[in-house]
């Protein structure tokens, strides 16, 4: 008797894209080319005409599981921010130690989020659009603090390099090359950010 028996459909498709997806994922630890239609299927124990009834493409399916992995770091944050909303350092620090918390407890996540495949265009967009997202909400945290005392450039320019700071920070910490010292990166990650959003004195008058 068929597995599917008895199950609806759409469960079933959303049940097979569910394997597809946690197959994929097992495939990442073994790098950018271990990942192809055909590890995945045999990895998810399904044949090719269910793979292309949930994706297009490998890139496709890279795409699909950036957003699972994205979602799942949204709602780590939604819950730890919570707690810290009205303190703006505090915010800082909670957001920084819970993305690298994030990906330090599966290293997979890393290739996915932020340091693998450097030529999908999937996830080249997906990055360039969890890049601007994070801008956006670090210029809006930084006008809530400081409002109109400081020049609005600045603070794009701020938010702008804070985002670009963070997925370096992500990928160098993932990649092992900051130590496994967590909390002495996140306060120094802390203390610098700090320093580059402090307010730039007014030039002298010449």
């Amino acid at each position: 008797m068929s597995s599917w028996a008895g199950v609806p459909i759409e469960d079933r498709a959303s049940e097979r894209r569910a394997r597809l997806l946690a197959a994929a994922l097992t495939l990442v630890e073994a790098g950018d080319e271990a990942v192809t239609v055909r590890a995945t299927i045999r990895e998810a124990g399904l044949n090719p005409r269910y793979f292309y009834e949930s994706f297009d493409s490998v890139d496709e399916l890279l795409g699909a599981l950036f957003d699972q992995q994205g979602d799942e770091l949204q709602a780590r944050l939604e819950a730890t921010l919570a707690a810290v909303a009205d303190d703006p350092t505090a915010t800082l620090r909670t957001g920084i130690e819970t993305v690298l918390r994030f990906l330090t407890e599966d290293p997979r996540r890393a290739r996915i989020l932020v340091s693998g495949w450097p030529t999908s265009a999937a996830l080249i967009e997906r990055r360039r659009e969890s890049a601007q997202a994070l801008s956006t909400q670090a210029a809006a945290s930084a006008r809530a603090v400081v409002g109109d005392q400081v020049d609005p450039l600045i603070v794009e320019v701020f938010s702008t390099m804070f985002a670009g700071s963070m997925g370096a920070l992500a990928d160098a910490w993932a990649s092992g090359r900051l130590g496994d010292d967590l909390s002495a990166v996140v306060d120094r990650a802390v203390g610098l950010t700090t320093a580059m959003a402090a307010p730039t004195p007014e030039a002298p008058a010449p």
